[in-house]
């Protein structure tokens, strides 16, 4: 508990220091949001990293639907707590063709 608690306090004192202007109501729930989804998906996170240092112990199949699942539910995070902090971010790789 202690360590999810340094880690938002962490992100919320990291977003203040992006962020310019006055600390007003919107501001602090902004920073509550960019909190939220940099944090919702730590749990999907350490899966991550497990599958990546011990391969051995997934199969194709568990791989797959642990995938499809992580980038359903981590991308749209990462995508608005980068909105929050940073604004649009153009995608470098584009949109890809056929």
């Amino acid at each position: 508990m202690t360590e999810t608690k340094n880690v938002e306090q962490l992100l919320a004192r990291a977003f203040e220091r992006c962020k310019t202007g006055r600390r007003t109501k919107k501001f602090r729930r902004e920073q509550a949001d960019f909190v939220f989804h940099m944090t919702d998906w730590l749990c999907d996170l350490e899966e991550l990293y497990d599958m990546l240092h011990k391969p051995e112990s997934w199969d194709p199949e568990k791989a797959s639907e642990f995938l499809i699942g992580f980038f359903y539910h981590v991308v749209p995070h990462i995508e608005t707590a980068g909105k929050l902090l940073v604004g649009n971010i153009r995608n470098p790789f584009g949109e890809r063709r056929e």
